[in-house]
């Protein structure tokens, strides 16, 4: 290697370095050097001395040139690449390239294991597709469904045996776990359990909380007697599983037999006998006379609110008395009169003192009755010589120009009765203005 220097020094700085005298005609030539790119090196060892940055010093990079002068190109600056024919980022060692950038089609791994398979490579996902997905030399494993084996046909599977596929594997295998008996079929997690010495719900238990109570049924009337009882997971013979016969030895004594009204027998066990049961009261053994009274207070032909209103005030005059039962009020307009609205009774109507005054609704409406009805709802005498009824005698409406004009109107006319009357002015009696005050009659229903 070739340094440059200076071609001569000055005698005095040679003779001050104490090298001696020399003399003039014994100066050693130096030889000539050329540099022509001034990077320190001559041309002799600069294997390009027209680009400073190609020397021996320089650092080798990748551009396809010597740059250090080592008669190398590019032996540190390249690149190694591996062809991924499937451009899922990951190679294989089949095809190298060496270059100084990455061609296209190549990557700087070969760790694939399928570089056909654009769904295989390292750490990837496993799949049920029938390859190697994550490269780790197996195929479609741990992934799947999990297929319970089910040996008894009823649906669920012994998660102590099971298969990770990807397919059906057909008969004998199910999805759901949960079977605690693979050899029953009605036993699994959360079946109904029932009454056959079977954990069938999978909790531990057999037919628990199943027992029931269980009554002798001697009659043979679907009821049972709460004296005998057996309690049991199922019913012993001759008993049944309610308790509501009240006398288990006669068969059309029972809760749904019907209740006869006059034979002194509880025949459907609700503890009321005959009459005193609620289903005897529209009975005609069990009907009892019916109170008949007139108000002791009066109203304009249009002061009472129709009938509508007068029943009002028929069944608060009779609460308000004590007495029991309901009232309707003795009235007729165009739309309804007591023919229509009574329930016609077979027994005897009376006044609060107890006088009989007809014996059936048919006695009343027959135009007679046998008492005058004269007394109010406390028994006291009537206030009122004459009664609002717009009513003949049969109970049927007395016609258009006789009811106030349905009760409405002060201006017009309607029919009354008279108090102190037996005959059938009791209730066709005169024709008023409704300007006038009368009371009203109230019977029992």
């Amino acid at each position: 290697m070739h340094r440059l220097f200076a071609a001569s020094l000055p005698i005095s700085l040679l003779a001050a370095t104490g090298c001696g005298p020399i003399a003039l005609g014994d100066t050693e030539e130096e030889p000539v050097v050329t540099d022509a790119d001034g990077d320190g090196f001559d041309v002799g060892d600069d294997c390009d001395d027209g680009d400073e940055a190609i020397n021996p010093d320089a650092t080798e990079v990748c551009d396809e040139v010597d740059n250090d002068c080592n008669d190398l190109i590019d032996e540190a600056g390249g690149t190694t690449g591996y062809q991924d024919q499937d451009s899922d980022g990951y190679g294989t060692r089949a095809f190298v390239d060496y270059s100084c950038t990455m061609k296209d089609g190549y990557v700087d791994n070969y760790d694939d294991c399928d570089d056909a398979n654009p769904e295989a490579w390292p750490e990837n996902i496993e799949v049920c597709d029938g390859a190697d997905n994550n490269c780790d030399g197996g195929i479609d494993e741990m992934v799947g469904d999990t297929w319970y084996s089910d040996q008894d046909g009823d649906g669920y599977g012994d998660e102590l045996s099971y298969a990770i596929v990807c397919n059906d594997p057909g008969v004998g295998f199910t999805l759901a776990p949960g079977d605690c008996n693979d050899n029953e079929p009605l036993a699994w997690t959360d079946a109904p359990e029932v009454c056959d010495g079977v954990d069938n719900d999978c909790d531990g238990g057999i037919d628990e909380e199943l027992d029931a109570n269980w009554y002798a049924d001697e009659d043979d009337d679907g009821y049972g007697d709460a004296a005998v009882l057996t309690v049991a997971c199922e019913a012993p013979p001759g008993t049944i599983d309610n308790s509501g016969d009240c006398n288990d030895g006669d068969s059309t004594v029972n809760p749904g037999a019907a209740e006869v009204c006059d034979d002194s027998a509880d025949n459907d066990c609700d503890l009321a006998l005959d009459c005193d049961d609620g289903d005897c009261t529209a009975a005609a053994v069990c009907e009892t006379d019916k109170v008949v009274f007139v108000t002791n207070t009066t109203y304009t032909g249009d002061g009472f609110g129709g009938l509508a209103g007068g029943d009002v005030i028929c069944q608060d005059a009779a609460t308000a008395a004590g007495l029991t039962g309901t009232f309707m009020v003795w009235l007729s307009d165009s739309t309804a009169s007591p023919s229509t609205r009574f329930a016609p009774a077979t027994v005897p109507y009376e006044l609060v003192d107890g006088t009989e005054i007809a014996s059936s609704y048919a006695d009343l409406t027959d135009g007679t009755l046998s008492a005058p009805i004269s007394l109010d709802q406390t028994g006291g005498a009537t206030v009122s010589a004459g009664v609002w009824t717009g009513t003949d005698d049969d109970g049927s409406w007395a016609g258009v120009d006789d009811d106030c004009a349905g009760w409405t109107d002060i201006s017009s006319a309607g029919r009354t009765g008279e108090v102190l009357a037996a005959d059938e002015d009791w209730t066709d009696g005169v024709w008023d203005t409704c300007y006038s005050s009368y009371a009203l009659y109230c019977f029992e229903q």
